[in-house]
């Protein structure tokens, strides 16, 4: 997730239903929090994020 101090945080998160496009959060993540859900890979806890609002999710990016 992607932290107020725009910050990356890893943790785990226990996947659900999985459709063509979207996929459930069961847990490890709370309403309103920003996922990054591209280029997760290259990111470390304290990575810098730039967050881009091309992707339909509103200001922060897509939130669950």
């Amino acid at each position: 997730v992607v932290g107020d101090d725009g910050r990356a945080q890893r943790r785990p998160v226990q996947l659900g239903v999985a459709e063509a496009t979207r996929v459930e959060a069961v847990s490890g993540v709370k309403a309103g929090e920003t996922v990054v859900v591209e280029g997760f890979d290259k990111l470390q806890d304290g990575s810098s994020v730039v967050v881009s609002s091309a992707q339909g999710g509103g200001r922060k990016g897509r939130r669950p």
